[in-house]
């Protein structure tokens, strides 16, 4: 699924309905593309960063790999498990 193609409430919707999925982003912490396995509960948010003027969609998801939240920005990709 291809962020930019969806709604907000959309894209949480196919979220919370997948046992789990698979996000990529550009890390700045990393410099990189990195690619988790995530999944979405109820601590999991959406929101629109207010610092940039194009405002990016920005995702807090649970990190499976390193058993943490995390945000995402810039991202490119998400690919559900059903």
């Amino acid at each position: 699924m291809q962020t930019a193609d969806v709604k907000k409430e959309e894209l949480e919707t196919w979220l919370s309905s997948r046992s789990a999925f698979t996000i990529t982003y550009f890390a700045k912490k990393y410099g990189k593309m990195i690619s988790r396995m995530g999944y979405w509960n109820d601590k999991c948010r959406m929101f629109w960063s207010s610092r940039d003027v194009q405002a990016p969609l920005c995702i807090t998801y649970f990190d499976v790999e390193r058993n943490d939240y995390r945000t995402a920005t810039d991202i490119r990709s998400i690919s559900g498990i059903e």
